[in-house]
C-alpha cells in the first residue's frame, strides 16, 4: 500500500503544488477519525497517500466508484465503506447498514476518512445541511480515538470538481485525460495548481457540539471548513505552451450548489387534499423529532430549511412509494421542497429529463425480409428460431437497464445461460423479475435446458410464496441483483436465488465458444416438455392455484388475438407488464419473441413518469396494459409523449368511461382495444377488433375459440342479451390445475368442454361480449383479483371470535378504481389501524379500506347469513 501511495503522490505531484500546515504525527495508540472538506474528487486519493506512512485508512467512498468494474479491485485492497450518492435511489436500510459498518470500523480501532458532506461541494463553501454521518460517528466516538479535521483550498475550478462543467466528473475519463496532458507536457513541464491543506484536531470541540443538536455541529464543521471564506474559483492551463481554458467560465447549472437546491418547482397547492399534505407534515416531523405542534409549509425547503439528509430523504421516498399506489418514482435530486413530496405522492411529474441508454428510433424491419405470422404447429422455441433466421443481427428488446439486445445476442446468452442451468436438479425452475429484456433470454434458456420456468410473483404473502416453492418443487430461483436489492424484501431472503449477474459472469472462453457455435445453428432439444410454463393463481382468498400452460395453450392464443388484432410490420410494442401475470408472460414476454416484434421494457408500471418518458424516447406504437396503470400514465403523461402509440390494448380489469375520454384528448388518432381473459386461458379470450369498438363491451372472442353464456341455474346456454355464467372453449384453455384434489373449472355441454370463468355477462347479437358482474365477491384491480370474503375473515381475525356478525366488507369498481367499505357495528376503528394491521398479515399495498361505516346491526339473511345485497346499497 505504501508503494501505492507514493506512485499516487508522485503523478499528483506533477500537476499540483501542495502546501501543508501542520500536518500531525498520528498517535500510535489512538485511532482517528478524519473528516475533510470535499471540493473535488482528487481529495480522497490525496489524503489517504498523505497518510500512508503512517496510517491505513479505511475510506468511505460511494458506490459509484467502490463498485466501479475498473477501479473496485483498488478499492478492496486499500480497505473501503461503500455507502450510496446522496443522489441514488438506494433504501434506508442499504444507508444504515453503511453507517453500522463505519461504527464498527471505529470500534475496532482502525482510522476512517469519512467525508461529511457526501458530495462535492457545489459553490466555494463547504455546505452540509442535514448530513448526518459525521455527527452519528463523532456522537458514538469510542473513548481512544480522536478526531482531525481538513481543510483543503486550491481545488475549485480543477476538471474533478463540479465547477469545471457543473456535473460530478467522470472519474476514469479524468485519469485518461490526467494521463494525456501528462505526456503532452512531457511529464515535467505540466502548469501547476497549488493546494493548500491544514489539518486541526478538533477532538474535544466536536463531542462537545455532538451532545447538542446535528444543526449545531454541521455549523461547527461548517465554521472550521469555511473559516477563510470562499475559495476563489481558477482554472490552469492543461499545457505549458497554451492556454486552454482562456474563455472557461463557470457554469450556469452546478450540481449540488446552494443555488440549485433554491430552484424548486411551483404547483397549484390548492390542487393538494389537505389530508395528504398532513399526513406529509406528520411523517417529517415523525422523522425529524420535531413535536407536534411544529409548523411546517408546502414551500419548505427540504434541506435548507428542515436539515433532511439522504437518509432521511430515503426514508420519506420509499415510505411514500410504499403508501400511495398513484407515487411517482421521482428522482431524490428532485425532491427539494415539502411540496415536491405531496405531489410525488399524487403522482404528479417533477421533471422531464431521465437518461436513458441509446435506443435505436427505426426498430422496425424490412418488411421484405420479416413476417407478423406465427406457426402454430411449433413451440415457443421453434417460432423464435424461425423469426431469428431472417435477420440474426435485427434489434429484438430494449430496457432501461440492458439497453439495446439483438436477436443474435439474445441467441447467444440463452445458450450460455442454459449450459449451467442442465446442471440444477428438478424438471422446474423458478423465475422472479420485472419486465426487462432478460426474461425473454430466461424463458429461452429453461427450453434449451429442458426445463419448465415457473413464474414467481414477488407480491405473494410469505404464506403464498412459500406455497407456491414448495407445491412447484423449485429448488432454485432466477433472478437479477439489481433487482434483488431494490425491492429488498427481507421475506424472500431465505430462499435459494440464483442472480444473472454472477451466472454471466467469468464464464469460461470454451464454454462461450460452445455457446457461439451453437447458436449459429441453434439445436431444438429433443425432450422439450409440452408444458410452456406454470403461473399462480393471484391467491386472495385461499393459496394460489398452479396454472400449466402448453406451448399450444400460448401459441394458440397468440394467434386467435391475431385475428382480430392485425400486427403491421413495423410495429414496436411497449412492454412493462410483469410476467408472472398472464397477460404480461403471453403478451409482453412471449408475443415479441415468436412474432419477431421489437419490444421496449421497463420493469416498474407503478412508476408512471419514467413510463411517459421512455414512450417520448422510444416512440412504441402498440402498448398493452391494465385499465389501473393507463390511467396512471394518462394523469402524468404530455399528449407529445404518448403520440406514437397507435393501439392500446388493455384487459384485467374494467376500463372505466373516464379513462376512455381522458385518452381521446390525449391522442385522438390512437385507439384503445379492451379485451377479457383468465390465467387459465392464457389468457386472452376476447378483444375488440381494430374496425369496431362497442363502449362497456369486452369485444369478441377469439378467432380460434367460442363463447357461451349459460344459465347459473340450468347450466342451458342462453340466448343474445340474457345473463349469465360465461363459459369458453378453445385451444388457448389449460387441461387442468396441477393440484388434481381442486374442484375441477369445467363445463362439459354439448359434446364439448368448456371453462366456466366465474364472471356474469352476456352477449349481444353480434357476438360482442360485455361483463355485467362476478359469481363470487371479488374485485379486480391492476388485473388482480381481490377477495373481499378473504379480507373481511382477516379483520374479523382481528377481532376476535364472535358467534354475532359485528364486522363485514363490501366493495364496488369505480370510475377511479376500486372503494372497499368497512362496515362495523360496536367500535370505532380508525383508517391506519385498519390497513396497518392489513399490510402486516401481508396484503398488497395496493389494497386498502377506503370507507368506514358504523351501523345499527349487520344486515343478516333468514338462513343467518350476512346480506350483502343491503350492504350494497348502503355503498
Amino acid at each position: 500500500m505504501k508503494r501505492l501511495a507514493k506512485c499516487f503522490l508522485w503523478l499528483i505531484k506533477a500537476r499540483y503544488q501542495l502546501q501543508l500546515k501542520n500536518f500531525p504525527k498520528l498517535d500510535p495508540k489512538c485511532n482517528y477519525l478524519i473528516l475533510p472538506n470535499h471540493i473535488a474528487y482528487l481529495d480522497p486519493v490525496l489524503i489517504w497517500s498523505l497518510f500512508a506512512k503512517q496510517r491505513q485508512l479505511k475510506t468511505v467512498a460511494t458506490a459509484r466508484f467502490s463498485q466501479h468494474k475498473f477501479l473496485k479491485r483498488i478499492f478492496r485492497k486499500i480497505g473501503t465503506i461503500s455507502i450510496a450518492e446522496s443522489s441514488s435511489e438506494t433504501s434506508d436500510q442499504q444507508l444504515k447498514q453503511a453507517l453500522n459498518e463505519l461504527m464498527t470500523s471505529l470500534k475496532n480501532g482502525e482510522s476512517v476518512l469519512l467525508y461529511p458532506s457526501g458530495q462535492l461541494a457545489g459553490q466555494g463553501l463547504e455546505y452540509l445541511g442535514g448530513k448526518k454521518s459525521a455527527y452519528l460517528a463523532t456522537k458514538n466516538l469510542p473513548a481512544k480515538s480522536r478526531i482531525l479535521l481538513i481543510r483543503t483550498r486550491g481545488l475549485r475550478g480543477s476538471m474533478r470538481s463540479n465547477a469545471w462543467n457543473g456535473q460530478s466528473p467522470d472519474l476514469l475519463r479524468g485519469i485518461l485525460k490526467g494521463f494525456r496532458y501528462l505526456l503532452a507536457n512531457l511529464f515535467f513541464f505540466l502548469p501547476k495548481r497549488k493546494v493548500e491543506i491544514e489539518f486541526s484536531d478538533q477532538t474535544d470541540i466536536l463531542k462537545l457540539a455532538s451532545q447538542g443538536s446535528l444543526e449545531k455541529f454541521n455549523q461547527t464543521l461548517e465554521a472550521f471548513y469555511n473559516a477563510k471564506g470562499e475559495e476563489k474559483l481558477r482554472y490552469i492551463p492543461h499545457y505549458c505552451y497554451y492556454n486552454d481554458v482562456k474563455d472557461k467560465q463557470l457554469p450556469e447549472q452546478i450540481k449540488n450548489s446552494l443555488k440549485s437546491l433554491q430552484q424548486v418547482k411551483h404547483y397549484q397547492l390548492s390542487d393538494f387534499p389537505s389530508e395528504l399534505v398532513e399526513a406529509i407534515f406528520s411523517e417529517i416531523k415523525r422523522i425529524k423529532n420535531l413535536p407536534e405542534q411544529t409548523e411546517l409549509s408546502l414551500e419548505k425547503n427540504l434541506i435548507l430549511d428542515l436539515y433532511l439528509d439522504s437518509l432521511d430523504m430515503a426514508e420519506l421516498k420509499n415510505l411514500i412509494l410504499n403508501h400511495y399506489p398513484q407515487a411517482s418514482n421521482t428522482p431524490i435530486l428532485e425532491l427539494k421542497t415539502v411540496a415536491d413530496l405531496v405531489a410525488m405522492a399524487r403522482g404528479k411529474s417533477i421533471d422531464e429529463g431521465l437518461d436513458f441508454p441509446l435506443c435505436e428510433r427505426n426498430l422496425a424491419p424490412d418488411s421484405a425480409k420479416e413476417q407478423r405470422n406465427i406457426d402454430e404447429k411449433l413451440n415457443i422455441l421453434e417460432n423464435f428460431k424461425c423469426q431469428r433466421a431472417h435477420d440474426k443481427n435485427a434489434t429484438q428488446s430494449y430496457d432501461v437497464l440492458f439497453g439495446m439486445q439483438s436477436r443474435k445476442a439474445i441467441a447467444l446468452k440463452a445458450f450460455l445461460i442454459s449450459d449451467y442451468l442442465k446442471q440444477i436438479p428438478g424438471k422446474q425452475i423458478g423465475i422472479m423479475l420485472p419486465s426487462i429484456g432478460s426474461v425473454g433470454i430466461l424463458l429461452l434458456a429453461s427450453y434449451l435446458a429442458e426445463k419448465i420456468p415457473v413464474m414467481m410473483n414477488r407480491t405473494h404473502p410469505e404464506t403464498a410464496f412459500a406455497h407456491c416453492v414448495k407445491f412447484s418443487k423449485t429448488e432454485k430461483i432466477l433472478t437479477s441483483k439489481t433487482f434483488f436489492n431494490k425491492i429488498n424484501i427481507s421475506r424472500l431472503k431465505k430462499y435459494d436465488f440464483i442472480f444473472l449477474e454472477d451466472l454471466i459472469k467469468d464464464i469460461p472462453w470454451h464454454r462461450k465458444l460452445k455457446a457461439l457455435v451453437k447458436s449459429r445453428f441453434f439445436p431444438i432439444p429433443k425432450q422439450l416438455d409440452k408444458t410452456a410454463v406454470v403461473l399462480y393463481t393471484s391467491g386472495s382468498e385461499a393459496l394460489p392455484k398452479a396454472v400449466p400452460l402448453t406451448h399450444q395453450n400460448v401459441i394458440s392464443n397468440l394467434i386467435g388475438a391475431l385475428q382480430i388484432v392485425h400486427i403491421q410490420h413495423d410495429e414496436r410494442f411497449f412492454c412493462y407488464l410483469p410476467p408472472f401475470h398472464s397477460f404480461g408472460f403471453t403478451v409482453n414476454t412471449v408475443f415479441p419473441l415468436v412474432a419477431g416484434l421489437r419490444s421496449i421494457s421497463t420493469p416498474d408500471p407503478n412508476d408512471a413518469l419514467t413510463v411517459a418518458k421512455l414512450i417520448a424516447h422510444s416512440k412504441p406504437t402498440l402498448l398493452a396494459t391494465t385499465p389501473t396503470f393507463l390511467r396512471n400514465l394518462l394523469n402524468i403523461a404530455s399528449s407529445a409523449q404518448l403520440s406514437s402509440l397507435r393501439y392500446v390494448i388493455t384487459g384485467g380489469e374494467k376500463c372505466s368511461e373516464q379513462i376512455f375520454k381522458k385518452f381521446k384528448n390525449l391522442i385522438p388518432t390512437a385507439k384503445i382495444l379492451e379485451g377479457y381473459g383468465i390465467t387459465e386461458c392464457s389468457p386472452i379470450i376476447s378483444i375488440n377488433p381494430i374496425e369496431k369498438q362497442k363502449p362497456q363491451s369486452v369485444g369478441i372472442a377469439l378467432g380460434n375459440g367460442k363463447l357461451k353464456i349459460f344459465d347459473l341455474e340450468s347450466d342451458q346456454v342462453l340466448k343474445a342479451h340474457q345473463e349469465g355464467m360465461i363459459c369458453y372453449c378453445g385451444p388457448n384453455v389449460f387441461s387442468g390445475y396441477q393440484d388434481s384434489s381442486l374442484e375441477s373449472p369445467f363445463l362439459e355441454k354439448e359434446g364439448e368442454c368448456r371453462y366456466k370463468t366465474g364472471d356474469l355477462g352476456y352477449l349481444d347479437k353480434d357476438g360482442y361480449l360485455y361483463i355485467t358482474g362476478r359469481k363470487k365477491r371479488f374485485l379486480k384491480l391492476g388485473g388482480e383479483m381481490i377477495s373481499l370474503p378473504f379480507l373481511e375473515a382477516l379483520l374479523q381475525e382481528k377481532r376476535g371470535s364472535s358467534e354475532e356478525a359485528i364486522l363485514a366488507l363490501e366493495g364496488k369498481e369505480t370510475e377511479t378504481g376500486i372503494q372497499i367499505t368497512l362496515f362495523i357495528v360496536d367500535k370505532e376503528l380508525s383508517f391506519k389501524e385498519v390497513n396497518d394491521y392489513l399490510r402486516k398479515k401481508g396484503v398488497s399495498n395496493l389494497i386498502q379500506i377506503d370507507v368506514i361505516k358504523k351501523i345499527g346491526a349487520i344486515p343478516l339473511l333468514g338462513t343467518g347469513k350476512i346480506d350483502y345485497k343491503v350492504l350494497k346499497e348502503l355503498l
